[in-house]
Protein backbone atom coordinates (compact mmCIF):
# COMPACT_ATOMS: atom_id res chain seq x y z
CA UNK A 1 0.00 0.00 0.00
CA UNK A 2 3.11 2.13 0.63
CA UNK A 3 4.69 1.41 -2.91
CA UNK A 4 1.40 2.31 -4.38
CA UNK A 5 1.46 5.96 -2.95
CA UNK A 6 4.68 6.58 -2.98
CA UNK A 7 4.26 5.83 -7.29
CA UNK A 8 0.89 7.87 -7.29
CA UNK A 9 3.46 10.65 -5.25
CA UNK A 10 6.52 10.15 -7.80
CA UNK A 11 3.97 10.38 -11.03
CA UNK A 12 2.36 13.60 -9.47
CA UNK A 13 5.93 15.23 -9.61
CA UNK A 14 7.34 13.48 -12.85
CA UNK A 15 4.02 14.94 -14.42
CA UNK A 16 3.80 18.49 -12.82
CA UNK A 17 8.40 18.63 -13.90
CA UNK A 18 6.88 17.78 -17.50
CA UNK A 19 4.20 20.60 -17.37
CA UNK A 20 6.92 22.78 -16.33
CA UNK A 21 9.69 22.52 -18.61
CA UNK A 22 6.90 22.52 -21.36
CA UNK A 23 6.30 26.33 -20.31
CA UNK A 24 10.27 27.28 -19.82
CA UNK A 25 10.14 26.22 -24.00
CA UNK A 26 11.40 28.92 -26.01
CA UNK A 27 9.75 27.31 -28.86
CA UNK A 28 6.78 29.39 -28.87
CA UNK A 29 8.77 32.69 -28.24
CA UNK A 30 10.98 31.96 -30.88
CA UNK A 31 8.50 31.39 -33.34
CA UNK A 32 6.67 34.33 -32.34
CA UNK A 33 10.11 36.36 -33.45
CA UNK A 34 10.86 34.48 -36.34
CA UNK A 35 7.08 34.85 -37.68
CA UNK A 36 7.58 38.89 -36.80
CA UNK A 37 10.85 38.68 -38.63
CA UNK A 38 9.37 36.51 -41.78
CA UNK A 39 6.44 39.16 -41.61
CA UNK A 40 8.22 42.61 -41.89
CA UNK A 41 10.81 40.42 -44.83
CA UNK A 42 7.77 39.31 -46.91
CA UNK A 43 6.18 43.06 -46.53
CA UNK A 44 9.28 44.65 -47.94
CA UNK A 45 9.20 42.04 -50.44
CA UNK A 46 6.15 42.71 -51.86
CA UNK A 47 6.68 46.32 -51.52
CA UNK A 48 9.79 46.18 -53.81
CA UNK A 49 8.13 43.56 -56.02
CA UNK A 50 5.10 46.12 -56.20
CA UNK A 51 7.63 49.42 -57.13
CA UNK A 52 9.90 47.05 -59.57
CA UNK A 53 6.26 46.33 -61.74
CA UNK A 54 4.83 49.68 -61.30
CA UNK A 55 7.93 51.33 -62.58
CA UNK A 56 8.13 48.70 -64.75
CA UNK A 57 5.20 48.46 -66.80
CA UNK A 58 2.58 51.12 -65.18
CA UNK A 59 5.21 53.87 -65.97
CA UNK A 60 6.49 51.96 -69.04
CA UNK A 61 6.19 54.49 -72.41
CA UNK A 62 6.26 52.98 -75.40
CA UNK A 63 7.67 54.21 -78.54
CA UNK A 64 9.75 56.72 -76.50
CA UNK A 65 13.27 58.11 -76.42
CA UNK A 66 14.47 59.58 -73.13
CA UNK A 67 18.09 61.31 -73.25
CA UNK A 68 19.57 61.20 -69.83
CA UNK A 69 21.30 64.92 -69.32
CA UNK A 70 20.53 66.66 -65.96
CA UNK A 71 22.42 69.82 -67.36
CA UNK A 72 20.92 70.53 -70.82
CA UNK A 73 21.05 74.14 -70.12
CA UNK A 74 24.78 74.39 -70.01
CA UNK A 75 25.39 75.53 -73.67
CA UNK A 76 29.32 73.42 -73.85
CA UNK A 77 29.91 70.91 -76.31
CA UNK A 78 28.05 68.24 -74.71
CA UNK A 79 24.89 69.95 -74.77
CA UNK A 80 25.76 70.22 -78.96
CA UNK A 81 25.82 66.84 -78.87
CA UNK A 82 22.57 66.31 -77.12
CA UNK A 83 20.44 68.93 -79.46
CA UNK A 84 21.93 67.05 -82.55
CA UNK A 85 21.19 64.01 -81.77
CA UNK A 86 17.42 64.90 -80.71
CA UNK A 87 17.70 66.84 -84.10
CA UNK A 88 18.65 63.49 -85.80
CA UNK A 89 16.08 61.20 -84.39
CA UNK A 90 13.44 63.53 -85.03
CA UNK A 91 14.13 63.55 -88.53
CA UNK A 92 14.58 60.05 -88.90
CA UNK A 93 12.16 58.65 -86.95
CA UNK A 94 8.96 61.55 -86.48
CA UNK A 95 6.31 59.43 -84.54
CA UNK A 96 8.57 58.65 -81.57
CA UNK A 97 7.93 60.92 -78.69
CA UNK A 98 11.45 62.59 -77.22
CA UNK A 99 11.67 63.23 -73.84
CA UNK A 100 14.58 64.59 -71.42
CA UNK A 101 15.82 63.87 -67.89
CA UNK A 102 16.92 67.47 -66.29
CA UNK A 103 18.12 68.97 -63.57
CA UNK A 104 17.50 72.53 -64.39
CA UNK A 105 14.99 74.75 -63.40
CA UNK A 106 14.11 76.89 -65.97
CA UNK A 107 11.34 76.59 -68.21
CA UNK A 108 11.13 74.58 -71.29
CA UNK A 109 10.37 77.26 -73.56
CA UNK A 110 13.45 78.48 -72.07
CA UNK A 111 16.22 76.05 -72.97
CA UNK A 112 14.39 75.55 -76.07
CA UNK A 113 14.89 78.96 -76.78
CA UNK A 114 18.63 79.34 -75.86
CA UNK A 115 19.38 76.11 -78.10
CA UNK A 116 18.50 77.50 -81.05
CA UNK A 117 20.34 80.74 -80.19
CA UNK A 118 23.46 79.20 -78.92
CA UNK A 119 23.48 75.93 -81.41
CA UNK A 120 21.33 77.48 -84.26
CA UNK A 121 19.17 73.78 -83.83
CA UNK A 122 15.29 74.26 -83.62
CA UNK A 123 13.82 71.64 -81.46
CA UNK A 124 10.26 71.62 -81.21
CA UNK A 125 8.91 67.99 -80.56
CA UNK A 126 10.51 67.48 -77.10
CA UNK A 127 9.04 67.21 -73.48
CA UNK A 128 11.46 67.52 -70.59
CA UNK A 129 11.03 65.71 -67.30
CA UNK A 130 12.33 67.80 -64.44
CA UNK A 131 14.62 65.71 -61.81
CA UNK A 132 14.87 67.46 -58.05
CA UNK A 133 17.89 65.61 -56.94
CA UNK A 134 20.64 66.63 -59.61
CA UNK A 135 22.60 67.51 -56.48
CA UNK A 136 23.61 64.18 -55.75
CA UNK A 137 25.78 64.29 -58.81
CA UNK A 138 27.51 67.53 -58.26
CA UNK A 139 31.43 67.10 -57.24
CA UNK A 140 30.60 69.69 -54.20
CA UNK A 141 28.66 67.42 -52.79
CA UNK A 142 31.21 64.50 -52.19
CA UNK A 143 34.43 66.59 -51.55
CA UNK A 144 36.09 62.83 -50.59
CA UNK A 145 35.52 59.86 -52.82
CA UNK A 146 34.08 61.82 -55.68
CA UNK A 147 33.97 59.42 -58.30
CA UNK A 148 32.21 56.99 -55.90
CA UNK A 149 30.17 59.52 -54.40
CA UNK A 150 28.52 60.92 -57.64
CA UNK A 151 28.45 57.82 -58.77
CA UNK A 152 26.25 56.41 -56.48
CA UNK A 153 24.33 60.05 -56.60
CA UNK A 154 23.67 59.17 -60.56
CA UNK A 155 21.67 55.93 -59.58
CA UNK A 156 20.03 57.73 -57.11
CA UNK A 157 18.90 60.39 -59.52
CA UNK A 158 17.86 57.62 -62.33
CA UNK A 159 15.70 56.14 -60.19
CA UNK A 160 13.92 59.22 -59.44
CA UNK A 161 13.76 59.69 -63.64
CA UNK A 162 12.40 56.18 -64.30
CA UNK A 163 9.37 56.84 -61.57
CA UNK A 164 8.46 59.60 -63.53
CA UNK A 165 9.05 57.59 -66.91
CA UNK A 166 9.90 54.31 -67.73
CA UNK A 167 11.14 54.88 -71.83
CA UNK A 168 11.68 52.43 -74.47
CA UNK A 169 14.82 53.80 -75.05
CA UNK A 170 17.16 55.29 -73.08
CA UNK A 171 20.30 57.72 -74.22
CA UNK A 172 23.04 58.64 -71.83
CA UNK A 173 24.65 61.57 -73.58
CA UNK A 174 26.69 62.87 -70.18
CA UNK A 175 28.34 59.48 -68.98
CA UNK A 176 26.81 58.30 -65.80
CA UNK A 177 27.56 54.75 -66.66
CA UNK A 178 26.84 53.51 -63.19
CA UNK A 179 22.52 53.65 -63.97
CA UNK A 180 22.68 51.54 -66.82
CA UNK A 181 22.22 48.13 -64.84
CA UNK A 182 19.31 50.09 -63.13
CA UNK A 183 17.49 51.19 -66.70
CA UNK A 184 18.43 47.67 -68.23
CA UNK A 185 16.69 46.13 -65.48
CA UNK A 186 13.66 48.33 -65.50
CA UNK A 187 13.17 47.08 -69.62
CA UNK A 188 14.58 50.26 -71.33
CA UNK A 189 17.04 49.58 -74.47
CA UNK A 190 19.98 51.81 -73.31
CA UNK A 191 22.79 53.19 -75.36
CA UNK A 192 25.49 55.82 -74.26
CA UNK A 193 27.83 58.86 -75.76
CA UNK A 194 31.13 59.14 -73.77
CA UNK A 195 32.80 62.30 -73.42
CA UNK A 196 35.03 61.18 -71.30
CA UNK A 197 35.57 57.94 -68.95
CA UNK A 198 34.75 58.18 -65.97
CA UNK A 199 37.87 56.79 -64.90
CA UNK A 200 40.91 56.03 -67.32
CA UNK A 201 43.74 54.22 -67.27
CA UNK A 202 46.11 57.01 -67.63
CA UNK A 203 44.50 57.91 -63.88
CA UNK A 204 45.46 54.82 -62.73
CA UNK A 205 48.92 55.13 -64.46
CA UNK A 206 49.70 58.59 -62.48
CA UNK A 207 48.48 56.76 -58.76
CA UNK A 208 50.52 54.16 -59.24
CA UNK A 209 53.82 56.26 -60.37
CA UNK A 210 52.66 58.54 -57.58
CA UNK A 211 52.66 61.31 -60.43
CA UNK A 212 50.62 64.25 -59.18
CA UNK A 213 47.86 65.89 -60.95
CA UNK A 214 44.57 68.10 -60.42
CA UNK A 215 42.74 64.68 -59.64
CA UNK A 216 45.76 63.55 -57.59
CA UNK A 217 46.80 65.88 -54.68
CA UNK A 218 50.70 66.15 -53.72
CA UNK A 219 49.35 64.98 -50.42
CA UNK A 220 48.25 61.58 -52.22
CA UNK A 221 51.64 61.16 -54.41
CA UNK A 222 53.78 62.20 -51.63
CA UNK A 223 52.48 59.33 -49.45
CA UNK A 224 53.13 55.46 -50.51
CA UNK A 225 50.25 54.34 -48.35
CA UNK A 226 47.55 56.80 -49.30
CA UNK A 227 48.59 56.03 -52.85
CA UNK A 228 48.36 52.51 -52.56
CA UNK A 229 44.82 52.65 -51.00
CA UNK A 230 43.69 54.97 -53.57
CA UNK A 231 44.94 52.55 -56.27
CA UNK A 232 42.98 49.93 -54.91
CA UNK A 233 40.10 52.22 -54.57
CA UNK A 234 40.14 52.65 -58.50
CA UNK A 235 41.11 49.44 -59.36
CA UNK A 236 37.74 48.76 -57.73
CA UNK A 237 36.20 51.27 -58.88
CA UNK A 238 37.02 50.53 -62.72
CA UNK A 239 35.79 47.12 -62.54
CA UNK A 240 32.34 47.87 -61.50
CA UNK A 241 32.44 51.14 -64.22
CA UNK A 242 33.17 47.91 -66.36
CA UNK A 243 30.22 46.07 -65.44
CA UNK A 244 28.02 48.82 -65.54
CA UNK A 245 29.09 49.90 -69.01
CA UNK A 246 28.31 46.60 -70.32
CA UNK A 247 24.84 46.85 -69.62
CA UNK A 248 24.85 49.60 -72.75
CA UNK A 249 23.92 48.02 -75.85
CA UNK A 250 25.68 50.71 -77.81
CA UNK A 251 28.32 52.67 -76.81
CA UNK A 252 29.48 55.77 -78.93
CA UNK A 253 32.70 57.44 -77.86
CA UNK A 254 33.81 61.56 -79.11
CA UNK A 255 37.32 60.39 -79.92
CA UNK A 256 40.49 57.93 -80.31
CA UNK A 257 41.41 59.00 -77.03
CA UNK A 258 38.30 58.64 -75.17
CA UNK A 259 37.69 55.41 -77.48
CA UNK A 260 41.17 53.79 -76.41
CA UNK A 261 40.43 54.08 -72.86
CA UNK A 262 37.17 53.25 -72.86
CA UNK A 263 37.59 49.91 -74.73
CA UNK A 264 40.42 49.03 -72.38
CA UNK A 265 38.78 49.20 -69.58
CA UNK A 266 35.25 48.18 -70.73
CA UNK A 267 37.09 45.22 -72.75
CA UNK A 268 34.41 46.04 -75.68
CA UNK A 269 34.68 47.94 -78.99
CA UNK A 270 33.06 51.02 -79.26
CA UNK A 271 31.97 53.20 -81.77
CA UNK A 272 33.45 56.23 -82.33
CA UNK A 273 31.86 59.17 -83.89
CA UNK A 274 33.29 62.92 -83.47
CA UNK A 275 31.38 65.77 -82.04
CA UNK A 276 29.64 68.33 -84.59
CA UNK A 277 31.39 71.30 -84.76
CA UNK A 278 29.42 73.89 -86.15
CA UNK A 279 32.32 75.69 -87.64
CA UNK A 280 30.02 77.61 -90.16
CA UNK A 281 30.34 80.76 -88.32
CA UNK A 282 34.50 80.72 -89.11
CA UNK A 283 34.45 78.88 -92.69
CA UNK A 284 32.29 82.03 -93.59
CA UNK A 285 35.06 84.62 -92.69
CA UNK A 286 36.97 85.85 -95.88
CA UNK A 287 39.48 83.64 -97.44
CA UNK A 288 43.08 83.19 -97.30
CA UNK A 289 44.99 85.33 -97.57
CA UNK A 290 42.37 88.46 -97.62
CA UNK A 291 41.51 87.40 -94.08
CA UNK A 292 45.30 87.85 -93.09
CA UNK A 293 44.63 91.92 -93.82
CA UNK A 294 42.51 91.84 -90.85
CA UNK A 295 44.88 90.09 -88.49
CA UNK A 296 46.35 92.18 -85.59
CA UNK A 297 50.30 91.24 -85.89
CA UNK A 298 52.04 89.11 -83.01
CA UNK A 299 47.98 88.49 -81.09
CA UNK A 300 47.95 85.22 -79.52
CA UNK A 301 44.40 83.94 -78.03
CA UNK A 302 43.04 81.09 -76.18
CA UNK A 303 39.37 80.15 -75.73
CA UNK A 304 38.44 77.80 -72.51
CA UNK A 305 36.65 77.66 -69.62
CA UNK A 306 38.96 78.33 -66.13
CA UNK A 307 39.00 74.89 -64.83
CA UNK A 308 42.10 73.67 -63.31
CA UNK A 309 42.61 70.86 -65.95
CA UNK A 310 42.54 73.47 -68.46
CA UNK A 311 46.39 74.61 -67.44
CA UNK A 312 46.39 78.26 -68.28
CA UNK A 313 49.35 79.05 -65.86
CA UNK A 314 51.25 77.29 -68.61
CA UNK A 315 49.95 79.31 -71.06
CA UNK A 316 50.78 82.45 -68.88
CA UNK A 317 54.29 80.64 -68.24
CA UNK A 318 55.04 80.11 -72.27
CA UNK A 319 54.19 83.31 -73.14
CA UNK A 320 56.67 84.94 -71.12
CA UNK A 321 59.47 82.96 -72.37
CA UNK A 322 58.14 83.91 -75.81
CA UNK A 323 58.34 87.97 -74.43
CA UNK A 324 61.57 87.39 -73.74
CA UNK A 325 62.90 85.57 -76.65
CA UNK A 326 65.73 88.21 -78.47
CA UNK A 327 64.55 86.81 -81.63
CA UNK A 328 61.15 88.66 -81.02
CA UNK A 329 62.96 91.87 -79.56
CA UNK A 330 61.99 94.24 -82.07
CA UNK A 331 58.62 92.91 -81.75
CA UNK A 332 58.02 93.02 -78.23
CA UNK A 333 55.82 95.86 -77.95
CA UNK A 334 53.34 93.99 -80.29
CA UNK A 335 53.12 90.75 -78.21
CA UNK A 336 49.63 90.26 -76.41
CA UNK A 337 47.90 87.59 -75.36
CA UNK A 338 44.39 87.21 -74.50
CA UNK A 339 42.67 84.79 -72.71
CA UNK A 340 39.09 84.05 -72.72
CA UNK A 341 37.24 81.73 -70.94
CA UNK A 342 34.28 81.22 -69.26
CA UNK A 343 33.73 81.35 -65.69
CA UNK A 344 30.83 79.13 -64.19
CA UNK A 345 31.25 79.72 -60.05
CA UNK A 346 33.73 81.00 -57.54
CA UNK A 347 36.16 78.65 -57.87
CA UNK A 348 36.64 79.37 -61.41
CA UNK A 349 36.96 83.23 -60.27
CA UNK A 350 39.48 82.63 -58.06
CA UNK A 351 41.68 81.00 -60.55
CA UNK A 352 41.10 84.22 -62.33
CA UNK A 353 41.97 85.73 -59.66
CA UNK A 354 45.55 83.55 -58.88
CA UNK A 355 46.55 84.25 -62.95
CA UNK A 356 46.10 87.77 -62.66
CA UNK A 357 48.70 87.54 -59.76
CA UNK A 358 50.52 85.49 -61.66
CA UNK A 359 50.43 88.21 -65.10
CA UNK A 360 51.76 91.07 -62.39
CA UNK A 361 54.27 88.99 -60.93
CA UNK A 362 55.74 88.84 -64.03
CA UNK A 363 55.30 91.86 -64.72
CA UNK A 364 52.90 91.32 -68.36
CA UNK A 365 49.73 93.45 -66.95
CA UNK A 366 49.63 95.25 -70.20
CA UNK A 367 50.53 92.63 -72.68
CA UNK A 368 48.23 89.62 -71.39
CA UNK A 369 44.62 90.21 -71.17
CA UNK A 370 42.01 87.98 -69.48
CA UNK A 371 38.04 88.54 -70.97
CA UNK A 372 35.73 86.17 -68.77
CA UNK A 373 32.10 85.45 -70.22
CA UNK A 374 32.23 86.70 -73.78
CA UNK A 375 29.62 86.95 -76.79
CA UNK A 376 29.70 84.92 -79.60
CA UNK A 377 30.44 87.91 -81.81
CA UNK A 378 33.53 88.96 -79.30
CA UNK A 379 34.80 84.96 -80.12
CA UNK A 380 34.02 85.34 -83.88
CA UNK A 381 35.97 88.78 -83.68
CA UNK A 382 39.25 86.84 -81.45
CA UNK A 383 39.37 84.46 -84.14
CA UNK A 384 39.35 86.49 -87.36
CA UNK A 385 42.03 89.06 -85.70
CA UNK A 386 44.27 86.69 -83.88
CA UNK A 387 47.38 85.50 -85.38
CA UNK A 388 48.08 82.65 -83.65
CA UNK A 389 45.96 80.65 -80.71
CA UNK A 390 47.26 77.81 -77.83
CA UNK A 391 45.50 75.25 -76.41
CA UNK A 392 47.09 74.03 -73.61
CA UNK A 393 45.18 71.30 -71.88
CA UNK A 394 46.76 67.84 -71.05
CA UNK A 395 44.60 64.92 -72.25
CA UNK A 396 41.83 67.05 -74.19
CA UNK A 397 39.55 64.32 -74.96
CA UNK A 398 38.67 65.64 -78.02
CA UNK A 399 38.76 69.92 -78.34
CA UNK A 400 36.60 71.91 -79.80
CA UNK A 401 38.29 74.98 -79.55
CA UNK A 402 41.14 73.57 -82.16
CA UNK A 403 38.95 72.92 -84.26
CA UNK A 404 37.72 76.45 -84.32
CA UNK A 405 41.21 77.49 -84.40
CA UNK A 406 41.41 75.22 -87.84
CA UNK A 407 38.03 76.72 -89.41
CA UNK A 408 39.26 80.14 -89.03
CA UNK A 409 42.88 79.90 -90.02
CA UNK A 410 43.93 80.88 -86.60
CA UNK A 411 46.99 78.58 -86.80
CA UNK A 412 47.37 76.92 -83.13
CA UNK A 413 49.39 74.59 -81.00
CA UNK A 414 47.70 72.31 -79.04
CA UNK A 415 49.08 69.67 -76.14
CA UNK A 416 50.64 66.57 -77.40
CA UNK A 417 47.98 64.17 -76.22
CA UNK A 418 44.92 63.14 -76.69
CA UNK A 419 42.03 64.49 -78.84
CA UNK A 420 44.64 67.62 -80.38
CA UNK A 421 47.35 64.98 -81.00
CA UNK A 422 45.46 61.79 -82.24
CA UNK A 423 42.67 63.59 -84.50
CA UNK A 424 42.73 66.84 -84.88
CA UNK A 425 45.96 68.50 -85.58
CA UNK A 426 47.01 65.62 -87.90
CA UNK A 427 48.12 66.07 -90.95
CA UNK A 428 45.95 66.88 -94.05
CA UNK A 429 47.17 65.29 -97.48
CA UNK A 430 50.76 64.96 -95.97
CA UNK A 431 50.91 69.18 -94.93
CA UNK A 432 50.11 70.21 -91.48
CA UNK A 433 47.27 71.38 -89.97
CA UNK A 434 48.74 72.64 -86.92
CA UNK A 435 51.62 72.76 -83.68
CA UNK A 436 52.19 70.01 -80.93
CA UNK A 437 53.95 71.01 -77.38
CA UNK A 438 54.48 70.05 -74.41
CA UNK A 439 56.04 71.85 -71.49
CA UNK A 440 56.35 76.13 -71.44
CA UNK A 441 59.30 76.06 -73.62
CA UNK A 442 57.94 74.30 -76.49
CA UNK A 443 54.86 76.13 -76.89
CA UNK A 444 56.41 79.08 -76.69
CA UNK A 445 58.91 77.56 -79.95
CA UNK A 446 55.84 76.59 -81.56
CA UNK A 447 54.08 79.94 -81.23
CA UNK A 448 57.25 81.90 -82.29
CA UNK A 449 57.71 79.72 -85.46
CA UNK A 450 53.67 80.55 -86.24
CA UNK A 451 54.35 84.29 -85.47
CA UNK A 452 57.19 83.82 -87.30
CA UNK A 453 55.69 81.75 -90.81
CA UNK A 454 56.14 83.51 -94.25
CA UNK A 455 53.45 84.25 -95.91
CA UNK A 456 53.03 81.22 -98.43
CA UNK A 457 53.71 78.66 -96.07
CA UNK A 458 51.05 80.15 -93.49
CA UNK A 459 48.39 79.83 -96.51
CA UNK A 460 49.04 76.75 -97.00
CA UNK A 461 48.70 75.76 -93.33
CA UNK A 462 45.67 77.54 -92.89
CA UNK A 463 44.00 75.88 -96.10
CA UNK A 464 44.77 72.66 -95.20
CA UNK A 465 43.68 72.89 -91.30
CA UNK A 466 39.98 74.18 -93.36
CA UNK A 467 39.45 71.29 -95.18
CA UNK A 468 40.61 69.18 -92.61
CA UNK A 469 38.10 70.08 -90.42
CA UNK A 470 35.65 69.34 -92.57
CA UNK A 471 35.65 66.01 -91.17
CA UNK A 472 33.80 67.42 -87.83
CA UNK A 473 30.71 68.71 -89.34
CA UNK A 474 27.14 68.31 -88.35
CA UNK A 475 25.54 66.38 -90.98
CA UNK A 476 28.87 63.74 -90.67
CA UNK A 477 27.87 63.48 -87.03
CA UNK A 478 24.21 62.79 -87.88
CA UNK A 479 24.75 60.00 -89.53
CA UNK A 480 27.07 58.65 -87.95
CA UNK A 481 24.85 58.97 -85.00
CA UNK A 482 22.05 56.86 -86.75
CA UNK A 483 23.77 54.27 -87.85
CA UNK A 484 25.12 53.50 -84.18
CA UNK A 485 21.72 53.31 -82.92
CA UNK A 486 19.92 51.84 -85.42
CA UNK A 487 19.70 48.68 -83.61
CA UNK A 488 17.79 50.13 -80.45
CA UNK A 489 14.80 51.01 -82.61
CA UNK A 490 14.50 47.67 -84.33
Amino acid sequence: MRLNVCSQSEERDRALLRAKMRKKRPTIVFKNVITTKTKKMIFFFILCLSVFFWVRFGRRENNSVAFFHPYCDAGGGGERVLWEAISAISEKYPTRQIFIYTGDEASSKEILSRAESRFNIKIENVTFIHLKYRWMVEASTWPSFTLAGQSAGSIFLAFEALLKLNPEIVIDSMGYSFTYPLFWLFGCKVGCYIHYPTISTDMLQKVSKREADFNNSETIANNSVLSSGKLLYYQHFSKIYAFCGNRSSVVMTNSSWTQNHLDQIWARKSAKIFPPCDVSAFTKLDSFPEIEQKRIPFQIMSLAQFRPEKNHKLQVEAFKQLYENPNLSSDRSKLSLIMAGGVRNPGDEARVEELQSLISAYGLEKAITIEKNISFERIVELFETSSCGIHTMKDEHFGITCVDFQASGTIAVGHDSAGPKEDIFVDYKGGPTGFLATDAKSFADSMEKILLLPSEKKIKIQENARNSCKRFSSEQFKTDFLYATAKLFK
